[in-house]
C-alpha cells in the first residue's frame, strides 16, 4: 500500500509539472491570488508566479490527491485559455490509474446539504462540527467549502497557540495588515468585520472554516468573548464553520 501511495504522489506531481505551463503569466497569477485568497495561510507566502508551488500546496493539505482532482478540473482549469488541453492532461492521467477510483465522500451527501443550508440560515451564525481525532470533521468542512456558493476563507489554525495569534494569523491571511507590538483586539475585530464587509460586496455569503479552534472555544474567559464577539456578531451573509474535538458552548 505504501508503494502505491508513493506512486499516486508521484503520478500527481508529473500532472501538476505537465499543466503548469500551460497557463500564461497573468492566468498564473490569478490562480495563485484566488487561492491564497480561499485558503491563506502558508499559501500567502508563494510568490505570484508559484503556480506549480501552489498545486503542490493543496495536494500537502489534502484538497488535491491521486484521486481527488476536482478542484484542479472545476476551480483551477477553466482560468486558463488552454482548459482543453489541461482537461486532456487530466483525463489522461485518470486513465493511467484504472485500479483507483475516483474518490468521493460517500454517504456524506446529506451531511454536507444539512450542514450547508444550516449555514445559509441567518439563524445560524456559527456551527460547530465535533468529534474525535480522525473521523473526517476537517475533510467534511473543506468539502461543504468547496461547494459554497460565494465566497470562503480557510483558516488552519493546527500551529497558532494564543487569540492574539490567531487574530494574526486572520489578519495576514486576509491580506490586511498586521500591527507590531501591543494588540488592541477591538481594533483587530473591527479590521476583519470591515474586510468581511468587502467580501460581501455585490451580495456574496461569506463562509470562515476554523480548524482546530478547540483551544480559543476552550480557553479563557477573556480570549472567549474576544472569539464570540468576532463570530457572532458579523450581520447577514456571513457564517462560520468550526472544526473541532470538543462540542463546546
Amino acid at each position: 500500500m505504501a508503494a502505491v501511495a508513493i506512486e499516486s504522489r508521484l503520478q500527481l506531481q508529473h500532472l501538476f509539472k505537465d499543466i503548469s505551463p500551460m497557463f500564461d503569466r497573468t492566468e498564473s497569477e490569478n490562480v495563485v491570488q484566488s487561492l491564497k485568497n480561499n485558503y491563506g495561510g502558508k499559501f500567502n507566502s508563494l510568490r505570484s508566479q508559484d503556480l506549480l508551488q501552489c498545486l503542490q500546496l493543496l495536494a500537502k493539505h489534502g484538497y488535491v490527491s491521486g484521486g481527488k482532482v476536482k478542484l484542479i478540473e472545476d476551480y483551477v482549469a477553466p482560468k486558463s485559455s488552454k482548459e482543453e488541453l489541461i482537461r486532456e492532461a487530466i483525463r489522461k492521467f485518470k486513465a493511467s490509474r484504472p485500479a483507483v477510483k475516483e474518490e468521493e465522500f460517500q454517504g456524506r451527501d446529506d451531511d454536507i446539504k444539512e450542514i450547508t443550508e444550516k449555514l445559509e440560515s441567518k439563524e445560524v451564525p456559527v456551527l460547530n462540527l465535533f468529534g474525535s481525532s480522525g473521523v473526517g470533521k476537517t475533510r467534511l468542512a473543506n468539502e461543504v467549502c468547496s461547494q459554497w456558493r460565494g465566497n470562503y476563507r480557510v483558516f488552519d489554525l493546527r500551529e497558532v497557540k494564543s487569540i492574539k495569534a490567531m487574530y494574526y494569523h486572520i489578519l495576514s491571511s486576509l491580506d490586511l495588515v498586521v500591527p507590531a507590538g501591543f494588540v488592541n483586539l477591538n481594533s483587530v475585530v473591527k479590521k476583519v468585520r470591515d474586510k468581511i464587509k468587502d467580501l460581501k460586496s455585490g451580495g456574496h455569503s461569506v463562509l470562515f472554516l476554523l480548524d482546530n479552534v478547540d483551544r480559543f472555544a476552550t480557553g479563557q474567559e477573556m480570549d472567549r468573548k474576544s472569539l464570540k464577539k468576532t463570530l457572532y456578531s458579523s450581520s447577514n451573509n456571513f457564517s462560520n464553520l468550526m472544526a473541532k474535538e470538543k462540542d463546546v458552548h
